[in-house]
């Protein structure tokens, strides 16, 4: 059942204060499924940034962790806090920096104004215009509220977001931010919300961007 796999996966990221469990000395683990659609959940343990401890987007690990075993999609994960500011692309070689497509998820607070944040970096909207007509059709039929580069969740952050340095170094539409609400995500108190919205919603849009990809 999704739930109690969600429930076992996560267990994996909140273990040790959110500091997540796993072993190894990079804190990443890049799961290669030779997909050309790829996850990264960058904050799924609590991370080092700007001087400090960030608190961990709950349950991004474990929706993306789920989502690629499912679905057969490479994932990009953080499973451990290390007291440096590791970026997610310095665990993946050219190639797959070059070549892939990301969905790049994170969490955000429930703000009653909308529940999903898209966020297009440095590039125009209508360098995205395909991803985002269907966003926008999936999202309005599944009752997902959004918005597309609200100032805060464009995906740019001072250039340290996964989305503006990988635009900067290829300038390419091949990767996009999505910031969730606590409540598309929390399959403990809102478990209806994520299996009849946020997975669909992914999963439609991986199988569309794979489709585009061919």
């Amino acid at each position: 059942m999704s739930l109690l796999k969600l429930k076992s996966y996560n267990q994996k990221y909140t273990g040790n204060n959110f500091y997540g469990t796993a072993c190894n000395s990079a804190g990443f683990e890049f799961t290669d499924r030779k997909s050309g659609v790829i996850l990264s959940a960058p904050h799924a343990t609590k991370t080092f940034v700007g001087g400090r401890v960030k608190a961990s987007d709950l349950y991004t690990g474990a929706l993306v962790e789920y989502l690629g075993g499912k679905n057969g999609i490479s994932t990009l994960i953080r499973t451990a806090y290390l007291p440096r500011q590791y970026l997610a692309d310095e665990f993946l070689d050219g190639e797959v920096l070059k070549n892939g497509y990301f969905l790049d998820i994170h969490g955000m607070r429930d703000n009653g104004e909308f529940e999903l944040a898209v966020g297009t970096g440095l590039l125009s909207c209508e360098k995205y215009s395909r991803e985002l007509a269907f966003i926008s059709e999936t999202a309005d039929r599944l009752g997902i509220s959004y918005r597309i580069n609200h100032p805060q969740y464009s995906g740019i952050a001072k250039m340290t977001a996964f989305t503006a340095r990988l635009q900067k170094k290829f300038e390419e539409p091949q990767i996009l931010q999505f910031e969730f609400s606590r409540s598309l995500r929390d399959f403990y108190n809102c478990p209806d919300n994520v299996l009849t919205r946020t997975l669909p919603f992914l999963e439609e849009l991986i199988f569309f961007l794979s489709y585009e990809k061919k």
